[in-house]
């Protein structure tokens, strides 16, 4: 019963967001890091808290591995690793994300905020040693993006 606890009140549903999978994943962990689960039990744990579409890529593969639960749990991470965390994607998704940034009107104070959170959230991604192709934003190029 204390595992479950624990686990409820630690984990949340993966959104299926590549942006949001690292953070996740992080979390997913060290919630789960503790708990001496065997390969077969993170498994299970894994599909109950991932999103929609991830949960079909591993349950596909998890198929596959269901006679050797240590690879199959390897390969899980891996596949989602590819699917949600290369860095390709993020850097992709947010540069794409503020390309495509609605036009901001004199009184539209939401639409800043909005605007405000995005450059935050590229500012902190860019201190992140993984996502090297958000240095773009630092090149003359990148601070003139339009």
């Amino acid at each position: 019963m204390a595992i479950k606890d624990v686990v409820a009140n630690g984990l949340t549903t993966f959104d299926d967001n590549p942006v949001n999978y690292r953070t996740w994943k992080t979390t997913f962990k060290a919630v789960t890091k503790d708990l001496g689960l065997s390969e077969r039990e993170e498994a299970d744990l894994l599909m109950k808290w991932l999103g929609t579409n991830s949960s079909k890529v591993v349950m596909r593969l998890r198929a596959v591995h269901s006679h050797d639960h240590k690879a199959g749990l390897k390969v899980l991470w891996e596949r989602l690793d590819n699917e949600y965390g290369a860095p390709e994607l993020i850097e992709s998704i947010l540069l794409n994300k503020l390309e495509n940034f609605a036009k901001i009107g004199q009184k539209d104070n939401q639409k800043l905020r909005e605007l405000a959170d995005l450059l935050s959230e590229i500012q902190v991604a860019k201190g992140d040693e993984r996502l090297p192709g958000l240095a773009f934003f630092d090149t003359a190029k990148g601070v003139n993006i339009q």
